[in-house]
């Protein structure tokens, strides 16, 4: 009885995550209707989340898109170049999203108040903490 249950119990569980779509869907993929976005239409999402998370006022949310189309437009060639790389050019590749990252990071805390800068500040360090714990986990 206790592995009809079990093996019930695992069907079900496998059939909920094969019908899941964002499940099977690449991060770079809009999950509600299939199509890739555009760096404008990135930005944009970035930007909301950012309002949502910070409380950015118009003028910030506006300078943050900005800021996060020039990234977005400036990594996209190196992550596509990334992908066919040997591992000496990976790491020039991440050296350059690094530097591409680190300056739309200093944009980004120009604008923002000393409570915003905090809350960002926060997010990053978790957003490292949840990346680090996610490569030790896969290590072992």
């Amino acid at each position: 009885m206790r592995k009809l249950v079990f093996v019930l119990a695992l069907a079900g569980f496998s059939l909920v995550h094969a019908q899941d779509p964002e499940m099977t869907v690449k991060p770079e993929v809009e999950r509600s209707n299939g199509k890739q976005l555009t760096p404008d239409e990135k930005a944009k999402r970035d930007a909301l989340r950012a309002e949502k998370s910070l409380g950015l006022n118009e003028d910030q949310k506006s300078k943050w898109e900005t800021a996060a189309k020039e990234r977005i437009v400036a990594n996209r060639p190196l992550k596509e170049k990334f992908k066919t790389s040997s591992d000496t050019e990976k790491k020039e590749l991440r050296q350059q999203m690094m530097l591409n990252n680190k300056k739309f990071d200093e944009t980004v805390v120009a604008f923002l108040t000393p409570d915003q800068k905090t809350k960002w500040e926060q997010q990053k360090a978790e957003k490292k903490q949840h990346r680090k714990h996610r490569i030790q986990k896969q290590g072992n």
